[in-house]
């Protein structure tokens, strides 16, 4: 049976070369391009210039200009183009004129059979078949969420904490975490060497290894 929807007429450049489907999938190959023709860096933008080739992939779509907060699913490969504006993340320095690759939908499944490794020029995480996951750095890494931190340092120590520095911790490796407190729920951290100690609410953060509380 024959399923046909109605969809939007797409407004096209001259220079684009379009894939059009009969249920509001489309492949437009051409350059790059946010909404309407004259957004981006493409051919007939207001900033057009050289360099900025453009794949854009959507399935579901309901308007005749690239949407990438309403259209269903999107993947959109640019060699240069302003993807912090595109789908409006504030998070970190936005990065502008860049080649990106940007994936758009509800729910993101990726399934690998063995490794996945992920890396930019200062930090690789790896992600093992045994389920260990490793983060490599040339500096200092910072996880942040909110106020809270977690700084993982090359000598190995990590401190947890917030940015004021109020409840700041430094671990290592002499110290284990033995159990939970049942009242608090934060995790027991005992001696290693002596298997005695003195609790330190530290979250969840810190399950079976070992570590060294400091100050």
């Amino acid at each position: 049976m024959t399923i046909r929807e109605e969809i939007a007429r797409f407004l096209r450049r001259t220079s684009d070369t379009l894939l059009l489907g009969r249920n509001a999938a489309r492949i437009v190959v051409g350059t790059d391009r946010k909404d309407t023709p004259e957004s981006g860096f493409g051919a007939g933008s207001e900033n057009a210039s050289p360099g900025a080739s453009a794949i854009d992939i959507v399935a579901g779509y309901g308007e005749e200009n690239p949407n990438f907060d309403q259209d269903r699913s999107r993947i959109y490969l640019s060699a240069k183009s302003n993807p912090d504006e595109y789908v409006e993340m504030e998070l970190g320095e936005a990065q502008e004129e860049t080649p990106a690759i940007i994936l758009r939908t509800d729910q993101l499944y990726i399934k690998v059979r063995r490794f996945i490794k992920i890396r930019n020029e200062k930090v690789t995480i790896l992600i093992t078949p045994d389920g260990d996951i490793e983060i490599e750095a040339e500096r200092n890494t910072t996880i942040k969420s909110g106020d809270s931190v977690i700084a993982m340092k090359q000598n190995g120590d990590i401190t947890i904490g917030s940015e004021s520095g109020v409840g700041r911790r430094i671990i290592t490796e002499e110290d284990i975490c033995v159990g939970t407190d049942p009242t608090t729920g934060a995790p027991i951290l005992s001696k290693y060497t002596t298997g005695l100690g003195v609790n330190h609410p530290m979250g969840g953060l810190i399950q079976n290894g070992k570590v060294k509380v400091v100050g």
